[in-house]
This record gives C-alpha cells, structure tokens and sequence, in this order.
C-alpha cells in the first residue's frame, strides 16, 4: 500500500506541476 500512495502522489504532484506550468506560460505571454 505504501508504493501504491506514493505512485497516487507522484501522478499528483505532476498533475501541479503541470497546471503550474501552464499558469505561469499565461502570465509571461499575457
């Protein structure tokens, strides 16, 4: 179970940094 949450956290965390990515493409091409 350890490695199962720690994969669901790893896919959550990639999921931010992703969005945060985006976010801050808008702000510098805004």
């Amino acid at each position: 179970i350890s490695k199962n949450k720690r994969h669901h956290d790893r896919a959550a965390a990639l999921e931010v940094w992703e969005k945060l990515e985006e976010f801050v493409q808008s702000r510098a091409h805004g």
